[in-house]
């Protein structure tokens, strides 16, 4: 085992899942030297883990969404924003093109169809989860920023060794109808096994697009990924900044 600790982790891989129309599916996992505690905690500072050139501006809600929560968020998005998180946190939102998604998450709806069923019926459906909270976040999709607002939920499910993160799209400025990630983390003798899953519905993913589109969203996955292992592993969660 302590040979196998000092020998260096494969590169990211990643790869495109069976999908729907106007629907991109991909996949991706990384080895990391630390467990899934750790995982965790870097995962509440949402505020660092999540920045990167296609994420500049990214922050947290407090329990009940205040205005100040968006203070680095463009001023003419920042009432409506403010309207659907707390729209959120009273009485959900439909979403067929989520329930879609969420019906097609196989590994979701395997290891944790309670999990499912919370995300969908939010919040009507009560799931003893270790964490949720609302973050918002500023997103480069390629010309265009848009602004987005996304649930995220920490939940450990009655299999032993398996850490859930799931983020279900809230809101969008634009662009994109729905979006559901699925972070997995297995723990092992040597760190733990993540695997990330995305699946995102939106009406520019049609017609002769869509495999560029694909194509790039596989790759920016894997460097996103190898980028996540090396801030796991290159210093203390406690050394991450709010």
């Amino acid at each position: 085992m302590i040979a196998l600790a000092i020998l260096p982790l494969m590169a990211a891989d990643a790869w495109v899942l069976p999908s729907a129309r106007n629907e991109i599916a991909v996949a991706g996992e990384i080895r990391v030297r630390v467990k899934s505690s750790e995982i965790v905690e870097a995962f509440r500072h949402i505020e660092t883990l999540k920045r990167c050139a296609e994420v500049p501006a990214v922050g947290r809600f407090g329990v009940t969404p205040q205005l100040a929560d968006l203070n680095q968020v463009p001023e003419s998005d920042r009432a409506r924003m403010l309207d659907a998180a707390r729209r959120y946190r009273r009485e959900g939102r439909a979403n067929a093109a989520f329930e879609g998604l969420a019906g097609r998450s196989e590994r979701l709806v395997e290891v944790a169809p309670e999990l499912q069923r919370f995300l969908t019926a939010y919040p009507s459906q009560p799931l003893d989860t270790e964490e949720d909270f609302l973050y918002w976040s500023r997103e480069r999709l390629g010309p265009k920023t848009i602004s987005t607002i996304t649930h995220a939920v920490v939940y450990r499910p009655r299999q032993p060794g398996i850490t859930l993160i799931a983020t279900k799209q809230v809101y969008a400025s634009g662009f994109v109808d729905a979006s559901l990630g699925l972070t997995v983390i297995e723990d092992d003798a040597v760190g733990s096994r993540v695997t990330y899953i995305n699946r995102t519905v939106a009406g520019v993913l049609g017609g002769w697009l869509r495999p560029f589109i694909a194509g790039h969203t596989l790759s920016t996955m894997r460097r996103k990924l190898d980028d996540l292992r090396e801030r796991l592993e290159r210093q203390p969660v406690a050394v991450s900044v709010r």
